[in-house]
């Protein structure tokens, strides 16, 4: 059985919905690696508690940050299924 361990305060749909999104994405993005690797975590950052979830997946080309919070446009992204919008 899988615990987190994680307390945070927030709307449950919310916070639900986010963690689908981000989980998707990390699964799509890892999907071609090997040793595939997915992570859920928290740090502290100046007292304030910040959860993550990060993976050693395909990344951003960041030539292209620009589009970051678009949808995907380039020709690699769409190798990967979804919508592109996941971030």
């Amino acid at each position: 059985m899988f615990r987190s361990g994680f307390r945070v305060l927030a709307d449950p749909a919310l916070i639900g919905m986010h963690y689908r999104i981000f989980s998707n994405n990390a699964w799509t993005f890892t999907s071609e690696v090997a040793s595939a690797r997915i992570n859920l975590g928290q740090t502290d950052d100046d007292g304030k508690r910040a959860c993550y979830i990060k993976d050693n997946g395909a990344g951003f080309d960041m030539q292209q940050a620009d589009k970051l919070f678009y949808s995907f446009q380039s020709a690699y992204y769409r190798k990967f299924k979804g919508t592109g919008v996941g971030l």
